[in-house]
């Protein structure tokens, strides 16, 4: 019985059950990319998990970037420290546990639930300056909620944690 040759990085296994995209600069990688560009080779099915996966890939990418700013942001970033440090005095604890990084259909880039924590959204973040204006915002709102009590259902509270919170500077994030 003769054994079968090892397979070459990004090709997929011989009895053709690949699930998993290709390995990303392997040559099963650049066959299907050139054929989604070009057109040729493809089936219309061949081409709706093409765009799923590159969907998927795209999403994990965010969601690393976005985490690893946010690790960031709670280490270094003076505003962030300060809220985080404000929110633990008044019996509360926000970490990585619920400032949680997601994608969001809504044209929103973060936001506060009183149940779940943080929203960061991550296909919504411009740059680590806009991420960092988002944070100290939501941060204002869990600070409120834990030292005011704040009834989110009611439109004078909400707007009174929203006048207190920062805003994203215009222009903010071309300085950077």
């Amino acid at each position: 019985m003769i054994a079968e040759p090892p397979q070459a990085p990004g090709t997929p296994p011989n009895d053709g059950t690949a699930t998993h995209p290709p390995v990303k600069g392997g040559p099963e990688f650049w066959r299907r990319s050139f054929s989604y560009i070009t057109g040729m080779g493809m089936t219309d099915e061949d081409r709706a998990q093409f765009e799923r996966s590159s969907e998927e890939k795209k999403i994990e990418e965010e969601c690393r970037k976005c985490e690893k700013q946010r690790d960031y942001l709670m280490k270094y970033s003076p505003i962030v420290r300060f809220m985080l440090s404000n929110v633990q005095q008044v019996n509360g604890e926000m970490n990585s546990e619920n400032i949680k990084c997601m994608p969001c259909d809504t044209l929103q880039s973060g936001g506060f639930s009183p149940h779940y924590g943080i929203l960061l959204c991550q296909n919504r973040l411009r740059n680590q300056s806009h991420m960092e204006d988002t944070l100290a915002h939501e941060l204002v709102h869990a600070y409120d909620h834990l030292r005011f009590e704040v009834n989110w259902d009611d439109l004078k509270n909400h707007a009174c944690s929203e006048v207190c919170a920062p805003y994203i500077w215009p222009g903010r994030e071309e300085v950077v």
